[in-house]
């Protein structure tokens, strides 16, 4: 019994850990700083999380932001970590 009630947590907790919080949405980017770790985007909803605006936000990871600059129309990923919310997808979308 021990056995099934571990299996059972173990099942659980991998579940858990294998699909972490994701959100996506378009915008354009108003300013790159920090040599590109931050993008300032004007973004649309993100369906059921978070309504329009203009806010930071951080990259997982710096190369993220090459060949992206201001004005520029993108489509992009935030997930969820222990530090916040990074983008961890992001794309040039449009004519920009």
């Amino acid at each position: 019994m021990k056995k099934l009630i571990f299996g059972i947590f173990l099942s659980l907790a991998l579940c858990g850990s294998a699909s972490a919080e994701s959100h996506t949405t378009t915008g354009v980017i108003e300013h790159v700083e920090n040599n590109g770790i931050t993008l300032v985007i004007k973004h649309e909803d993100f369906p059921d999380f978070m309504g329009a605006m203009t806010m930071p936000f951080d990259l997982l990871d710096s190369a993220l932001s090459d060949g992206l600059k201001t004005g520029d129309r993108v489509k992009f990923t935030i997930q969820k970590t222990d530090s916040g919310y990074p983008i961890v997808k992001i794309s040039k979308i449009g004519g920009s």
